[in-house]
Formats: C-alpha cells, sequence, structure tokens
C-alpha cells in the first residue's frame, strides 16, 4: 500500500469516525492517553499516517473550541508534532548522554 493511500484511509476511516462521535457527544475536552502504544502496537506500521491523522484531529477539536489535553509518559517513537499539541511546553528530545570512557 502506498504512504498516500494510508494516509487516506486513516483520514477518511478513524479520524472521521473519531470526530463523527466527538461532534455527536459534544465534549468541552478530549484527553489522548496511551499514545505510546501507537509506534509499538500491531498497527506500527502505520504510525506516522495515525499520528498524523491525529495531530490533524486535535487541530480540529482547538478549532470548535474544545480542550485537547493527555498524558505522555515516554516521547520517544512519537513526533514532536503530535507531543507538542497535547504538552505546550514540550521543548524537544534531549539526546541520551554516553558515558564518559575511562583511560
Amino acid at each position: 500500500m502506498l504512504p498516500g493511500q494510508v494516509f487516506d484511509i486513516v483520514e477518511k476511516k478513524l479520524i472521521k469516525a473519531l470526530l463523527d462521535e466527538i461532534d455527536r457527544i459534544k465534549p468541552h475536552t478530549v484527553r489522548f492517553v496511551n499514545l505510546e502504544a501507537i509506534p509499538s502496537g500491531p498497527h506500527k506500521d502505520f504510525s506516522h499516517a495515525i499520528c498524523g491523522g491525529l495531530a490533524e484531529l486535535m487541530d480540529s477539536l482547538v478549532e470548535k473550541k474544545i480542550l485537547v489535553t493527555g498524558t505522555i509518559c515516554d516521547a520517544n517513537g512519537l513526533p514532536w508534532n503530535l507531543i507538542v499539541r497535547i504538552d505546550k511546553n514540550f521543548k524537544g528530545f534531549t539526546p541520551i548522554s554516553s558515558p564518559v570512557a575511562e583511560s
């Protein structure tokens, strides 16, 4: 499957269904949790498309004046543009320091 097809399917099926359900319920806040499971779950091959779709969904929610919150325990594996929509204070990944070799 081509990447464009994956993004199209994710947008039309997953994100549209989520947005329709959210519109039906009319919440004031939508909380995203356990996003760390996306890159390690059964659909990990499509994680970029899923994360991109969720980022678009979050933008749509903000436009509708719905508060977007969430918890990210381990940001590794998630694209920064998804993380920053949940954690406004996210400043990027800190490099892992390597141990200093003793002589």
